[in-house]
């Protein structure tokens, strides 16, 4: 499913492409696939991209779609206060759960983000996962908005249910996914969803999530804004 994903990713990231290596990853991951008596992909999206990219025989793939952790849940409300408290003393919490690779759009993440500041919308965007790289903290800073971001860096599973519970909503603008988890996790949790518009959120999200193109900044902002401001 992550080889797939970049290599559909690439099509979908300006001045973006697979590179040699991460291409063999790709042809050598997968050359299997051929001789498998039979492959489950998580979602329709993901069985077509098998179809298109690999050549798999459609009557020889399963969509099975993955469950979701039983500790994905919401949490009290004291709880809730407890952890919102003690990383956004005011304001809306707005989560970022990402790898950070570039598929990921971590750049549509800050420019929300920013977009949300000039609007008057105060909200601090808490990132869990890969910690901003030399690049996007640059980013941050170029649009005014490193002061409203608190990187939390890789956290436990225990800790990511705590954070999820406790956000006013998710933003997850990736240019492509194999299934993606943190959206589900997220309403698992009972937390809002602003996801891009792909296939397999769209898929995964149907019409429980707030969905935009991930290279319209604007739509995400208002999608974010819609959601922050809605009781």
């Amino acid at each position: 499913c992550h080889d797939l994903m970049l290599l559909k990713a690439a099509e979908g990231i300006a001045g973006w492409r697979p590179s040699p290596v991460a291409l063999a990853r790709f042809r050598w991951s997968t050359s299997f696939l051929r001789r498998a008596a039979r492959v489950i992909a998580p979602t329709e999206a993901t069985k077509r991209d098998l179809i298109a990219l690999r050549g798999i025989p459609p009557e020889r793939i399963d969509v099975v779609p993955y469950g979701v952790d039983a500790r994905f849940r919401p949490p009290g409300e004291a709880r809730r206060a407890a952890v919102r408290a003690s990383i956004v003393p005011a304001g809306s919490m707005l989560l970022s759960v990402s790898t950070g690779d570039p598929y990921k759009n971590v750049p549509a993440t800050l420019r929300v983000l920013a977009a949300l500041r000039r609007c008057g919308t105060r909200v601090m965007l808490v990132r869990a996962g890969r910690a901003l790289d030399a690049s996007q903290r640059a980013l941050a800073i170029s649009l005014g908005v490193w002061d409203d971001i608190v990187d939390l860096g890789r956290v436990s599973d225990e800790r990511l249910v705590e954070l999820y519970g406790a956000a006013d909503a998710l933003l997850f603008p990736s240019f492509w996914e194999g299934y993606g988890w943190p959206p589900l996790e997220a309403m698992a949790c009972g937390t809002p969803v602003v996801a891009s518009d792909i296939a397999p959120l769209a898929e995964v999200c149907g019409d429980a999530a707030m969905l935009a193109d991930p290279r319209d900044i604007d739509a995400l902002a208002q999608a974010t804004r819609t959601v922050l401001e809605s009781a």
